[in-house]
């Protein structure tokens, strides 16, 4: 009885690993992979107001994403690797400049994205993208 229990607890404990390390493989995106590429779906809009989080949940609610193949982000245009993106865009300096959108692994190209130069944006936006370049959402 005892072998059968540690038998079942070490296969309970080997499936929970591989289906962590398989959902986080699926995830593993460097905003490299997605500033190198180009996107010809990206539309991008100024707005004199706040992007609110809820804005760019409805969005992306607009889209039906594939689970294993399409990956959302949101980015900081300002930051990093996005800046060589969007090079030939003008930014307002007193505005917020954020960038999200679907990142298709099979493809791998964007599909849909969306930039936006906002007077600000949200605690909730800000919260999400901290510091960061790049956050992917899942």
């Amino acid at each position: 009885m005892k072998t059968v229990v540690i038998c079942v607890a070490c296969l309970l404990g080997a499936g929970a690993i591989f289906y962590f390390y398989k959902r986080g493989h699926k995830i593993r995106l460097k905003a490299s992979d997605i500033a190198n590429k180009k996107a010809e779906n990206i539309t991008a809009e100024i707005i004199d107001g706040e992007l609110k989080m809820t804005d760019v949940v409805a969005w992306f609610k607009g889209f039906s994403l594939k689970k294993d193949e399409d990956i959302p982000f949101i980015a900081n245009a300002k930051l990093g690797e996005f800046k060589n993106l969007f090079k030939d865009i003008e930014f307002d300096d007193t505005k917020e400049a954020i960038f999200f959108g679907v990142f298709n692994q099979e493809k791998h190209e964007i599909t849909n994205a969306n930039l936006i130069q906002a007077t600000s944006i949200d605690n909730q936006l800000k919260d999400v993208l901290g510091n960061e370049a790049l956050v992917i959402l899942n």
